[in-house]
């Protein structure tokens, strides 16, 4: 159901179709709140006008603190990022004593 939705434009009647029929077949009201993160991946198609669905965009940076799962992933990421960071500012000045932190850390580049 959900895959259906995912892959088509909120204006396909097919999408609304599948939609309709998936509620009627629960005999559940055809009233849809659809709330989404707010990210630019979203198409515009998503807030296409439907008389029984109202899309609904969360504000910026709100998903951190309601999805518990992807705060920890992210704060692993940030966490593995600057040690990683760290490590090699001090490989640098391990190499080359004369060089000062902030030298290490304007040549710094990720790929390496």
């Amino acid at each position: 159901m959900l895959q259906d939705v995912n892959t088509s434009s909120g204006s396909d009647s097919s999408c609304n179709g599948k939609v309709e029929k998936y509620l009627t077949e629960r005999n559940l009201s055809i009233n849809v709140l659809l709330i989404l993160d707010n990210v630019s991946c979203h198409p515009d198609a998503l807030k296409f006008t439907h008389p029984t669905v109202e899309v609904v965009f969360l504000s910026p940076n709100t998903t951190l603190l309601i999805q518990p799962l992807v705060q920890d992933e992210i704060s692993a990421f940030k966490c593995r990022y600057t040690r990683h960071t760290y490590s090699c500012i001090a490989d640098m000045m391990t190499k080359d004593p004369t060089l000062t932190v902030l030298q290490c850390w304007k040549n710094y580049n990720i790929a390496q």
